[in-house]
């Protein structure tokens, strides 16, 4: 066969190989045929195997996921959780705005909502303070101001940090299981939101009617978690389970 015979019957089947992939034909058994024929169905099935490849090829690197996107500093932004939890874990009060800027940097990478990085900032401060002046050098139960809510806000503070204190010792144990760790989402969510509603009331004009009503509603168990303490304190469980 010449080289011009030979080019025309390469281009042939590689056409016709493009055909049978793209209307996903039967493949034509080379077995059946003989001489000429033979070579190009020989040619058509080597065509068909290449192009089969390619598509495959192209196929598994669409559906490769894209990698998880970066915010300003280069920092994964899947990887928000595990960004935080170097500074929560000190809970030192004197980082609690490199706390805040974190969280900001995760409602800006849209990570976390704008109120629960108001929850979370709330629950560093709180209990970083708090566990400054209950377990650090000189502690000072006395330095809080005891008024009603003032005692009761002790109490709240020293429960949400016992939570943290029993979820890293099971973790130094070995692992936090699964009762631990809803019991303490559950509680760290209701003192988040006591502190929250603590916080509300201290900002405006004292009212003692409200405070009252406040105390009476954590001291019943009437005061239900919203959507932001449940969340924030869902993050605080993952940020100590790491």
């Amino acid at each position: 066969m010449s080289k011009i015979g030979l080019l025309i019957l390469v281009v042939v089947a590689f056409l016709y190989a493009g055909w049978l992939v793209i209307m996903k034909r039967a493949l034509p058994d080379p077995r059946l045929a003989a001489g000429l024929k033979k070579r190009f169905l020989l040619a058509t099935l080597l065509f068909v195997g290449m192009l089969a490849l390619s598509s495959y090829g192209k196929d598994k690197e669409a559906k490769t996921p894209a990698p998880p996107a970066k915010n300003e500093d280069g920092v994964k932004t899947a990887d928000y959780i595990t960004t935080l939890k170097a500074v929560w874990k000190t809970l030192d009060p004197k980082k609690g705005e490199e706390f805040r800027k974190q969280l900001e940097a995760c409602v800006k990478d849209k990570n976390i909502s704008e109120d629960v990085s108001k929850m979370l900032t709330l629950a560093y401060s709180e209990i970083g303070m708090h566990k400054e002046r209950t377990r650090g050098k000189g502690a000072m139960m006395e330095c809080y101001k005891m008024t009603q809510l003032g005692g009761s806000l002790q109490n709240v503070r020293e429960n949400a940090l016992k939570q943290i204190e029993l979820l890293r010792s099971a973790k130094e144990k070995g692992a936090i299981d699964a009762e631990t760790e809803k019991k303490a989402m559950e509680t760290l969510a209701k003192e988040l939101q006591m502190l929250d509603a603590a916080k509300n009331i201290a900002s405006s004009k004292y009212d003692a009617e409200k405070e009252k009503n406040l105390l009476e509603k954590y001291t019943k168990g009437e005061l239900v978690p919203g959507e932001s303490a449940k969340s924030s304190a869902e993050i605080i469980v993952k940020m100590e389970k790491e």
